[in-house]
C-alpha cells in the first residue's frame, strides 16, 4: 500500500480545500481570481482553511468593493489636495524577491490636522486606491520575474513619534484602516520593518493591533540601531533611498526620495473644513462644570499598566486638568495619589490629548477643576479611554 507523507497529505487537503472553495465562490468572483491560486488561498489562510468562513469573508470584501468603487479607484478617485501633500508614504522599489517596498514614516503624520482637513470615506479611499495600484504592481512583476508576486514590505519609519500621534480618533482612523486591509487584502503584507521606534511604541503598537491578523502581528520586526544594514540584506541599495541606507536620490539630489515618498508634516489649517471642530466635538461627551465647582470622573483600571489615554477641549475659557489614584473612600486631593499634576490648559485654544501609563489598578480619578473661576461656567468636550498593557511586538 503506497503511503503519503505529511508534507503530500497537507498539500492534497490543500488542494481539495482550495477547489472546494472555489467551488463556493465561483458565482461572486471574477474568472481572473478564480484562476489565481495566490488570490484564493489567501482568503483561505486568513480563516484557517474554515471554507464556510472564507467564503463569508470573500462575498463581504465585493460587496465593500462595490461600495467604494474599487474596481474603478484608479480612474474614478481624485485624492483632496491635503492627502497629495501631507499623507504619509510611497513605493520607492522592490525587494531581493521582487516584492514592492513601501516606505511610511509615519511617526510625521499629522492626524488630527488630517481629521480636520478631509473627509475620512477620502481617507478611506486614498488607502484604497495605494492597494490597487500595490495590486497592480504586482500583476506587472509577476510578469517580469516570472513568478508569483501577491505581497509588499513595509518599512514602517516611527522617527518623531509622539504623544500627537496618540490622539484618541486618529487611533481610531488607524485601526478603521488596518481593518479595510486585512478584511479585502489578505496576505498582502509580507513583512513590516519598524524603524526609529522610541520607548512609546510599545504602547502604540498595543492601540493599533486591534484589528490586526496574527499573521500581521507576527510579521512586526522591531529593528534596533543597526536597521540600515538589516534592510539592505533584502533590499539592494539602488532600491532604497539614501535615508534609509540606500543610495537611491531624486533627480533633484534630495536623498529622501520626496517624489516617491510622501513625508506628511503639520497641516496648514487654511486647509481645515470649517465645521471640522463642531464635527469632533459631537463625537465628545459634553458637560459643563460651574463656576466655584469641579467634576470629578472615576475610571476602573483593572490591570496594572494599563494606559489611560484622554481627549478634551473647552469653549472660550481655559480649565485646570489632573489624574489621580484613589487610595480610599476620599476623593480629596490630598488623600490621593497625583498621577498628573492639576494644572490650568488652554483647552479652549488647543484641544488637549494625551497618555499616562497606570502602573497600578485601581480607581483613577480625571479631575476638571473650575474652583478658580468666580463667574464663568465652562462648557467640556472629552473622552477618556483605558486600554490593557501593552504586549511586547
Amino acid at each position: 500500500m503506497l503511503r503519503m507523507n505529511s508534507t503530500e497529505e497537507e498539500a492534497v487537503t490543500q488542494a481539495d480545500a482550495l477547489q472546494r472553495f472555489r467551488d463556493e465562490v465561483k458565482s461572486i468572483a471574477p474568472d481572473e481570481k478564480l484562476e489565481d491560486e495566490k488570490f484564493m488561498l489567501s482568503w483561505l489562510e486568513a480563516r484557517g482553511y474554515d471554507i464556510p468562513a472564507a467564503v463569508a469573508m470573500l462575498k463581504k470584501s465585493m460587496e465593500w468593493r462595490k461600495q467604494i468603487g474599487a474596481d474603478t479607484i484608479l480612474e474614478d478617485f481624485k485624492p483632496p489636495e491635503v492627502l497629495e501633500k501631507y499623507y504619509t508614504g510611497g513605493v520607492c522599489g522592490f525587494d531581493k524577491e521582487g516584492r514592492p517596498v513601501l516606505v511610511d514614516p509615519w511617526g510625521d503624520l499629522d492626524s488630527r490636522g488630517l481629521l480636520k482637513s478631509c473627509k475620512k470615506s477620502d481617507i478611506m479611499k486614498y488607502e484604497c486606491q495605494t492597494m490597487e495600484q500595490l495590486t497592480k504592481v504586482f500583476a506587472e512583476q509577476s510578469k517580469k520575474m516570472g513568478k508569483p508576486i501577491h505581497q509588499f514590505v513595509l518599512i514602517y519609519d516611527l522617527e518623531h513619534l509622539g504623544m500627537k500621534n496618540l490622539w484618541k480618533p486618529g487611533i481610531d482612523l488607524s485601526n478603521e484602516i488596518t481593518a479595510q486591509l486585512e478584511n479585502n487584502y489578505p496576505g498582502r503584507l509580507k513583512v513590516t520593518y519598524v524603524v526609529n521606534a522610541p520607548k512609546l511604541f510599545p504602547l502604540l503598537f498595543n492601540m493599533i493591533k486591534t484589528f490586526m491578523s496574527d499573521a500581521t502581528i507576527s510579521s512586526v520586526q522591531v529593528l534596533g540601531t543597526d536597521w540600515k544594514d538589516t534592510l539592505l540584506n533584502v533590499i539592494d541599495a539602488d532600491q532604497l533611498p539614501v535615508k534609509y541606507g540606500g543610495t537611491m536620490k531624486d533627480p533633484d539630489g534630495d536623498e529622501s526620495c520626496k517624489s516617491m515618498i510622501l513625508y506628511g508634516g503639520i497641516i496648514p489649517q487654511s486647509l481645515y473644513i470649517g465645521l471640522a471642530h463642531e464635527q469632533s466635538n459631537r463625537s465628545l461627551l459634553e458637560t459643563s462644570v460651574k463656576s466655584h465647582s469641579s467634576l470629578n470622573l472615576p475610571f476602573e483600571v483593572k490591570e496594572p499598566n494599563s494606559t489611560m489615554s484622554w481627549e478634551f477641549r473647552t469653549e472660550k475659557n481655559d480649565i485646570e486638568f489632573g489624574i489621580f489614584h484613589k487610595k480610599s473612600d476620599s476623593e480629596d486631593e490630598k488623600d490621593m495619589q497625583s498621577i498628573i499634576p492639576k494644572q490650568r490648559v488652554n483647552s479652549h485654544m488647543v484641544p488637549e490629548t494625551g497618555a499616562v501609563t497606570c502602573q497600578e489598578a485601581g480607581t483613577y480619578i480625571v479631575k476638571f477643576d473650575n474652583s478658580y473661576s468666580r463667574m464663568r461656567s465652562k462648557k467640556l468636550f472629552y473622552s477618556v479611554d483605558i486600554t490593557g498593557p501593552a504586549q511586547e511586538a
